[in-house]
Order: C-alpha cells, then structure tokens, then sequence
C-alpha cells in the first residue's frame, strides 16, 4: 500500500540537513531504506489508483517535499512544465524542480535513526522529532482509509442530550471539533513521566526520549496506526521497559509492558482527541485531553487503562476557557460562556487527601489561601468542598490526632467533606468527635451503623446548600476498599457498607426529584476508576464527582455524561469546576487544576496552628519535631512505589527496630504503613521526619505463627509486580506467576524455615488486627506494647551516631519459572491480593 506522507514526516527531515551542514554525507537511497517508509510514486491515470490530488495538499513545501522532481507529475501538473499543483500553490523556485525539493529540504525532517540522532543536538530539532511521532515505527494499519472516510456515511451529530448535561458539541466554524460527521479521532501516547493536559508545539509537547509508544485511530477504526517496538530515543529506557502494542477496546485502551530491575520510573497513558484523521505537530493545540493513568513502577509486568473518546465533539479549550499557567483549562462548552442569559455557572473548588501535608506549615497552609483567592475571583456562586483522607495519617497525630488538621479544615470553611478511610484512623468514635470540632458536615452516603441504618456517628446523608438562588447537594460515597483499610469492624452489628454505585444514584435521584436541587455532586474517596464506575451507574442525576483515595491528577474530564475530578494529594493542588446551570440542569462546564506553588503565600493562622502544635515534646522521645536526632550516611526512601516493590534499606531500620524491641525472631512491616512518598537524607533526620513516615497510631504486637502459616502471611502481601512487606531476621525468595503468588527459599536468623516449627513474629497493630488482608487476626498473642512504631523508631536511631541502611538481600524477586534450589516447599495464594486495598 502506498501511503501518504504527513506533515509530521516532512518537519523529520530537518536532522539531514543538520548533519548535512556538519559535513556528514547521508545518502539519499540509504537514507528511504532506512526510514522504512515507501516513497510514493504518483500514479498519472487521474482514476481511482491516483493516490494524490492537489487538495490534499495544505502547501507549496508539502507538494515539493512529497514528490521528488523526476517523478511524473503530469497528472498534477496543470500547465505542463513539470510542477504540481502549480495552479493550487505558486512554485517555490522558478523551475519548479530540483531547487524547490532542496529549498524545502532544508526546512524539513526525516525519520531514521540517524536524523534521531541529530535531531537531540538541537533542542527545537528534538522537540520537532519527538512530536512528530516519526514514522519510522509506524505499521499503517489501512491509514488511507481513514484519510478518505466515505462522507456519505457522516451525519451531523448535532447535540446529543442525557438528563442533567447537555452536549452540544457538533463541528462548529473553526473546525475544532474533532470529528467528521460522527466520527471521533483520537491519539494515544505511552510516556516516561507525567501527561502533558495541554500539548503544545514545540515547546509543550512529549521529546523523542520520553515518548516510548503511541497510536491513532478513531471511532470508527479503533487503531489506524501505531509505532512498532520502542519508539523513545533513551537506550537505557528502551532496554528497561518492553511493551507491548496499545490496545484499544470497549472504549478504553490499555498498554502492558514489563519494567526491567533498577530505580523506579514513572510512566503514563495518555488519550487525546484530534481534529481529523491526519497528524500535525502544529495542530497539537487543537487536540483535547482525554484522560491518564500515571503511577511508578519497579520492576515487573504492569498495565496502564486510559478512556477514549465515545461519541463526536470534545472541543479543544477556547481562548476564554485557557488558564494563566495552572493548568489546562477543559470544556465542553462551545462558546465559552455560560450560554443563554437565564443560566448561572457554579463554581466547584475541590481538594483531597491532605494527610500528611496537615503536620508541616507549607502546602497547607497556602491551600488556606488559594481557596480564598479563588473564592474573590468569582463573583458568581461558589463551594468548596473536600474528597476525603483529611484527618490522617499526619506527623501531629501522636499529639493533636484530628485536631490540627480539623483546625485548618474550618478556616476552610468547606460546605461538606466526604468520611475517607483514614478518616477513621482513631476509630469511630474519635471521628464523631472530630465532626463535632468541625465547622462543616461531613458525609457518609453508603457508610451505615448496622444497627440502625443511619449514617455513622457524626456523618450526614447529605448536604444541601443554597448559594444564590442556586440548590446544591452533595452526597458522600466509599467503595469496598474501604474495608481493609481502617480500623473500624464492619458486620451485621457493627458497620455497614452498602454498594456506591446503587446508593450514589439513587440518593441523587430523590434529591433533585424531592428535594428540588440544581445539581448534585458527589464526593466519592473511591478513585477515579470506582467514580468513573459510578457515572456509568448513574441515570443523569449526579452532575459532578470530586474524588479522592487513588491520590492523582484528574483534571475535570466527562464520562457518561458526568464530570470527573481529582486533585492528587497533599494540598499540592485544588480543582475549579465551573458547571454552568439552565432551568434546574447543567448545561456545560469547564475546569482546571490549580497548582499550589512557592508564589502562593501562606495563610498566617493557619501557619500559627501548626506551627504550635509541632513545638509540642513527641511521646516517649524527649524530642520534638525539628529536632535532629541521628544522621544517615544513606537516603532513607519512604516512596511507596520503592516500598512496596521490594526491599528497602528504610524498611530494614524500621523492622530492626522492631525486632529490636521486642526480641521477636521476625518482624515484619506493611509497604502502606510507610507513608509521605518522600526520600530523606543522606544528612541529619528529625523526629518530625520519622513521623512523618510512620504516621499511625500503630503500636507494637507480637505473635507466634508456624513456619508454613509465616509463608502464607508473607504471600498474602504479593501481586502486581509488588511484594507489599518489609522485614528483619527473615530472608526469602517470591514471584507472581499465572498460578499466584509464591514465597520460597525461606531463611530464619539464616537457618532454613521449618514449617511445623512455632516462631515469633511482631508485626504493627492494624496487621496483627488482620488489616492489608494480612491473616492475622487469629493468631495467639505473645506481647502487646503501649509505645508507637514511629517512637520505637526515634528510640533505635537515637542509641546510634548515625545510621546507614541498605538493602541486604532479604527479599528477592525470582523469575516464575525459576523452581526452588531447596526443599523448603513454596506457599502460595490463588489470586495476588492487590495494593488497591493498601495504598492510600
């Protein structure tokens, strides 16, 4: 098949002429049996075999870089004297031959390897190589069909309406719809790092080393094209992370690939639209975000899901809805403003898992001000309101436990918050105590006393505000994660928890049918694939979804007819959704995420509160926050993604310092207890820097397991890629195969396991209460101590100079096929347990 020559083949060619210019000989045949990319030769016979008319052409350089000066033209040619498409575009030399390929040369780019090479000399050459996705790697998979899409088949697809939001997004113009008729074409990017919301060329668009694969298509033809192999330019990346082709199907498209062992890398997912079938890097501002997925890796098999695109008419962000910097402005709005002169737009602010960010005097602080800022910029009706995972897990919590986070909280002033797991991590009745400090209801839609089918103490069903004539309500929503991710017992008397997805849409239903509000918004701490569930569940009543617990960069984005969004975490950002509302409906919206920044000042009272609550002594230390209290020659990593991979040299002091206090034979730590995401030192460490990491109140447990149900509680941990445990006095192998998770080569104080042998095991109390899944809740119980984890880890530091952890061989992940070198048998669970139930 011959295939048409892009934009983004011709801007390649300017790395020959840079090394051209550097005295380097590239040889023009070599150069077209590299690229892998035939060379058309245009057909004369003016019929359906002619793959080129001049229409298909948006310039004179294009013309001149498509045909080489001795083809034969003549079908293009109106006057006979060998240029085509004279009539369309003036010729760019007066002999319309060899001086006009060579002049446009020199402004163009190829895509071999070499010009690649070239190309990352020069920053706007590299730019201009990574953007345009060469097409080196390209296998076109019927490309020209979806270049000529039979118009016959196009229908305007005018306005597509579901209760409660209004589309209208047909073609409008300018063009900047992206679609013909219904169609809807879309990109795919696998990235080292995070999305790009705003793709912008040159300078705001993915370099040719991050860039690891992408594909077209549309929804039609669900992949027209796509790179073949490793597209990045980054050796050493190309040689970590094999993937495989992106997959698109059911409206979503997914990428698997394997991390080879070494430092974490973070990769992403991202989708776009675009105008039309065709790809040019200048037009990269007209193509609208879609959606991401980004998380970092160590090694193992992962995958990435992204949505696309269903139906015609995401319109790139019109020059009203763009932004001063915070980030990409979305809409689905056409004209970017409020539509009609009855409708009102209401404005969302949202955050989400403070957490750790409440114990130090910097983001949160600034969050205080950033939303009263955002408050006086509008003029029309504004709420705040909050995602969950406000109140813990912080570095205050052994003295203030809710307390300081809930004081910042109602400067805030939010009109609701939705009950987090963490919220919950004092227990329910600290929490009803923390509702009542708060200025400020907090929600609990789906979270029941078993008893008596009311919301938990000090949580409300819903919230119904006014703000200017406008009604709102609010609902409150957790999914089943919740379970095994707080202290609190559920059961037939205990707590319940009924299904998000039937609740969230049938409460929102009685609230605008009852009780007469504009619009419903949902806070869900469920993530944004459960809210993403959610939307799909509901019937056209919840409008809006600000979401919390999966912690990542959401900017708002619609899905079935429901806007979604997330502010990541830490008060590092706040969500602006303006909804624009008609008659008692949403008719459009548009929205951000805005970064909290270094410019951003703090609110003073806000800083007065936690400043005064970190001069305050820790338990049990004889020391408070800032003050320092060993030094480590070695970072003491306290990421998750390190954690719960593998082996940590932080994760080795911690459980050191348990087995240390208690004379345990094993101790053991769960990846989601180390918290903050951060790596401190080499240098001098602080009290506040260790509770920070170890933020729970969680103290010591000690229990006696048989060397066979010690494998079962070590694999209980394992999956995805993670072994999900830290340990000391305990040495072994695992891997993750089809027929699960299999710990093997077990060592006790070196000496190989014995599985009908009793041990000694201390563990933190949420495991040793059976949370993370960790099948402990049974086993006998040899000591209990009063002191907390993070204390206990103050008091090993502090007997030491300084410190040096480092990894020490005792957790090794083998390849599934590699079998036991010993007859210590392996134990196994059927399906890994997954880090959704532990991580946030």
């Amino acid at each position: 098949m011959i295939n048409r020559v892009s934009t983004k083949q011709i801007l390649a060619l300017v790395g020959v002429v840079l090394l051209v210019g550097a005295g380097l000989s590239v040889a023009p045949a070599s150069l077209a049996q590299d690229s892998g990319v035939e060379t058309p030769t245009p057909s004369n016979d003016g019929g359906e075999n002619d793959p080129y008319d001049c229409s298909d052409f948006d310039s004179r350089e294009e013309v001149n870089a498509v045909f080489d000066p001795d083809d034969d033209v003549s079908n293009l040619d109106d006057d006979g004297d060998g240029v085509a498409c004279e009539g369309q575009f003036p010729p760019a030399d007066s002999d319309g031959g060899a001086a006009a390929l060579t002049t446009t040369a020199t402004e163009t780019a190829t895509e071999t390897g070499t010009v690649e090479q070239a190309a990352t000399d020069t920053d706007t050459e590299t730019q201009t190589a990574a953007a345009t996705e060469t097409e080196t790697a390209i296998s076109t998979e019927d490309e020209t069909q979806a270049e000529t899409e039979d118009e016959g088949d196009s229908s305007t697809s005018g306005e597509e309406t579901t209760e409660g939001i209004d589309r209208d997004q047909s073609t409008d113009s300018d063009g900047d719809a992206s679609t013909e008729g219904d169609t809807v074409y879309y990109q795919l990017d696998f990235v080292k790092g995070e999305p790009i919301e705003h793709l912008d060329w040159p300078d705001g668009t993915y370099t040719n080393d991050q860039l690891i694969r992408f594909a077209h298509g549309s929804t039609d033809e669900p992949i027209t094209r796509r790179s073949d192999g490793e597209f990045t330019t980054d050796e050493a990346l190309a040689e970590r992370i094999d993937s495989q082709n992106i997959e698109v199907e059911d409206g979503t498209a997914t990428i698997t690939f394997t991390v080879a062992d070494g430092e974490a890398v973070t990769l992403s997912l991202a989708s776009y639209t675009k105008p039309d079938p065709t790809w040019d890097p200048e037009d990269e501002d007209d193509q609208v975000f879609v959606d991401a997925q980004t998380r970092t890796f160590e090694s193992g098999t992962h995958t990435l899901t992204v949505d696309l695109p269903t139906e015609a008419g995401t319109e790139s962000p019109t020059e009203n809805d763009t932004d001063t910097g915070d980030g990409a402005t979305l809409s689905n709005e056409t004209d970017g403003d409020e539509g009609t002169e009855n409708a009102t737009t209401l404005t969302v602010l949202s955050y989400n898992d403070i957490q750790t960010a409440a114990a130090k005097d910097g983001n949160f602080s600034q969050l205080v001000t950033l939303i009263e800022q955002r408050r006086q910029a509008h003029d029309n009706p504004t709420v705040v309101v909050g995602g969950g995972d406000q109140i813990a897990p912080h570095a205050l919590g052994p003295v203030s436990q809710w307390r300081a986070p809930v004081d910042v909280l109602n400067l805030i002033d939010p009109a609701a918050d939705t009950v987090g797991n963490h919220d919950l991590d004092y227990g329910l009745a600290a929490f009803a105590n923390a509702s009542d400090a708060s200025e400020f209801p907090w929600l609990a839609t789906n979270l029941e006393n078993a008893s008596t089918g009311e919301p938990i103490d000090g949580a409300k069903r819903y919230e119904i505000v006014e703000r200017n004539g406008v009604r709102v309500a609010f609902i409150g929503l957790a999914d089943a994660a919740i379970r095994n991710k707080t202290n609190v017992a559920f059961g037939e008397n205990t707590t319940r928890l009924t299904d998000f997805r039937e609740v969230g849409p049938e409460t929102a239903a009685m609230l605008k049918e009852e009780k007469n509000v504009d619009t419903v918004v949902a806070l869900a701490h469920t993530g944004v694939p459960e809210a993403k569930e959610l939307a799909r569940a509901d019937d056209g009543a919840i409008d809006a979804i600000a979401v919390g617990d999966d912690e990542i960069y959401y900017p708002p984005q619609e899905t079935s007819g429901t806007v979604i969004t997330e502010a990541r975490a830490r008060a590092e950002h706040l969500g602006e959704l303006n909804l624009t509302i008609e008659n008692g409906e949403v008719v459009g919206w548009n929205g951000r995420i805005i970064n909290v920044t270094d410019a951003t000042p703090k609110n003073e009272t806000a800083s007065e509160i936690i400043t005064e609550y970190r001069s305050a002594e820790l338990p049990g230390t004889n020391a408070s926050f800032d003050e320092e209290i060993v030094r480590s020659g070695t970072p003491l990593d306290a990421r998750f993604a390190s954690n719960y991979a593998g082996e940590t040299g932080y994760g080795n002091l911690i459980t050191d310092a348990m087995r240390n206090e208690t004379g345990a034979d094993i101790a053991i730590t769960n990846a989601g207890g180390i918290r903050s995401d951060q790596v401190y030192g080499p240098g001098n460490i602080t009290a506040g820097d260790v509770y920070n990491t170890l933020p729970f109140s969680n103290t010591l447990v000690t229990v006696e397991v048989t060397g066979a149900e010690l494998k079962s509680v070590l694999a209980s941990q394992i999956g995805s890629g993670d072994v999900g445990s830290q340990v000391s006095g305990i040495t072994f192998d695992w891997t993750n195969g089809t027929d699960g998770a299999k710990v093997q080569n077990v060592t006790v104080s070196g000496e190989p396991l014995d599985e009908d042998a009793t041990y000694t095991l201390t563990v933190n109390s949420f495991m040793a209460d059976g949370g993370d899944n960790y099948p402990l809740a049974d086993k006998p119980r040899v000591s209990e101590t009063d002191t907390l984890l993070a204390t206990t880890v103050i008091e090993y530091m502090q007997t030491r100079e300084t410190i040096a952890p480092t990894p020490k061989n005792r957790i090794e992940q083998v390849s599934s096929d590699v079998e036991s070198s010993s007859t210590n048998a392996t134990a196994s669970i059927g399906a890994a347990h997954g880090i959704g139930a532990v991580a946030t």
